[in-house]
């Protein structure tokens, strides 16, 4: 490269190693001729953005996608995603799976991760990416795996925002691409006899859980975050179990608390388990060993072993196979019938849920004749605030105490269930 066709703030270094760049807010910096004309760009781009730190060598030579993909798996090992809290080992293999298209080591038939002339997308770099080839593979996959192709949109868009926070560029209308989910499959939750039976094959510790949750609606992450103040057992005319508004799922305004109103069985239940919660502890539903539960350990401790008990209980009754449906666990199936494999050639097994008690409060409380209108309530349904305004424009808590009175004076969940000749 001569001296005049040097472009502006450029010149040769004086000891003739390179090019020196002196861009106004910059540092002085030296590169390679063939590195001029990146850089100049690059720090175009960044005194726009107001960034006046020079860019790194790995930053001008372009990251690829296989490498934003590792670093967003490094992060989510280290780090976290969302919740703050790294990932264990089952969580990471599923990362993976979901990563393998970014990675460069899914083997597909069809179709294929790869864009123009056959280049796999992970080799490309990131602001090379095309859009409409990953949009295509996308759609593509998701005919073929609905809910792989949903996971592996989603763990691209995050790999993408990470980068995007390193500092890399890339092609905005990327962080746009998704795979419409499926309408899920409409679950069966227990029924009330079942769920007793579920609770008796679970630590004594925590089995009340299951019984509370199935009545007073509340999402699993609530039950698990709840301790002591929450709790009012000397509250008229009823007592009470208050989830906090920034405890509550959605974007609820400060102080938009859901107050539940307790059945007489319910606060038994809730007296016992203050008594039975293992060590001293503030929470509700604390581990065995005192502290919080994480997600991964409470499916693993306590869920996964509950339902394997009761499943393997109800099939040894009912003269069933090993593997045999069951109300608590059962094989997934394809649309052709046959059960699906994992990655290791086994059988993929589906369950009961903890969010399937939210569903069963539902179903029980319409099945003792509690209105939809007041179980909505008592569920605490956003509907953008059309069904408690216009339904409970007066007295929501006036209706919401005659229901649990009339379930109270027949004795409870179960043998109202038996008044009404409701199944359980």
């Amino acid at each position: 490269m001569s001296t005049t066709a040097l472009p502006k703030y450029c010149r040769w270094h004086p000891s003739g190693t390179g090019v020196q760049i002196r861009y106004p807010g910059f540092r002085s910096t030296t590169v390679t001729p063939t590195e001029v004309i990146t850089t100049l760009a690059e720090l175009e781009r960044r005194a726009a953005d107001g960034n006046f730190t020079l860019p790194t060598k790995k930053a001008l030579r372009g990251t690829t996608l296989r490498e934003a993909a590792a670093d967003h798996l490094h992060r989510l090992e280290t780090v976290g995603g969302k919740q703050g809290r790294a990932y264990k080992q089952s969580g990471l293999k599923a990362a993976r799976r979901d990563h393998r298209p970014w990675l460069g080591t899914q083997v597909v038939d069809d179709p294929k991760p790869v864009g123009p002339g056959g280049v796999p997308f992970a080799d490309m770099r990131l602001a090379a990416l095309p859009v409409d080839a990953i949009d295509l593979y996308l759609e593509a996959r998701a005919a073929k795996a609905p809910r792989a192709a949903v996971n592996e949109a989603q763990s691209f868009r995050n790999t993408l925002l990470l980068a995007q926070r390193r500092g890399e560029q890339f092609d905005p209308r990327l962080l746009t691409l998704v795979v419409k989910r499926q309408k899920p499959a409409k679950r069966r939750p227990l029924t009330w006899d079942e769920l007793h039976v579920l609770a008796s094959w679970t630590q004594e510790y925590i089995r009340r859980l299951w019984l509370l949750g199935g009545t007073l609606g509340c999402r699993i992450s609530e039950l698990l975050q709840a301790d002591e103040t929450w709790l009012d057992l000397n509250a008229k005319p009823r007592a009470t179990f208050t989830v906090p508004w920034w405890a509550r799922k959605g974007n609820h305004a400060e102080g938009d608390d859901l107050v539940i109103h307790l059945l007489a069985e319910e606060v038994v239940l809730f007296r016992e388990q203050l008594v039975a919660r293992g060590r001293p502890s503030t929470l509700l539903f604390p581990r065995l060993q005192g502290g919080d539960w994480r997600h991964n350990h409470f499916w693993e401790d306590v869920v996964a072993p509950s339902r394997r008990k009761a499943a393997a209980a109800y099939r040894d009754q009912h003269g069933l196979a090993d593997g045999a449906w069951t109300p608590y666990e059962w094989p997934l199936l394809s649309r052709e019938g046959r059960p699906v494999l994992d990655d290791d050639g086994q059988p993929v097994i589906r369950g009961f849920q903890p969010h399937d008690l939210r569903r069963g409060t539902a179903t029980v409380l319409k099945q003792v004749g509690v209105p939809s209108n007041v179980v909505a309530a008592r569920l605490g349904h956003a509907d953008d605030g059309w069904l408690v305004d216009t339904t409970y424009a007066t007295t929501p808590d006036e209706a919401v105490l005659a229901h649990l009175d009339a379930i109270d004076r027949a004795g409870g969940i179960g043998a109202r269930l038996k008044a009404v000749g409701g199944t359980s």
